[in-house]
């Protein structure tokens, strides 16, 4: 957690196994969530994703792409578009 105070964006990675969200990335992006830190996501699998993790986040990137062209200095919202669980 030390780690996750000291950090000015949080970066995780959503592609889950077998439909199933890391129950420790679900931690840390409401541990990043609650203390106002930017979650950028990338989740290259289309899955379902908690509706609890998507609003929680700055930027839902889908592929490498989108990746490389985010601007981690602006920022912009970029929201979930897909299924919720």
């Amino acid at each position: 957690m030390l780690e996750l105070t000291r950090a000015d964006v949080v970066v995780a990675v959503l592609d889950d196994h077998e439909g199933i969200t890391d129950p420790g990335t679900a931690f840390e992006i409401g541990a990043a969530h609650v203390r106002n830190k930017p979650v950028i996501t990338f989740q290259e699998k289309a899955a379902a994703v908690n509706l609890m993790l998507t609003e929680s986040l700055q930027a839902y990137l889908t592929d490498l792409a989108a990746r490389r062209a985010y601007d981690f200095e602006a920022m912009a919202h970029r929201a979930f578009v897909g299924d919720y669980i």
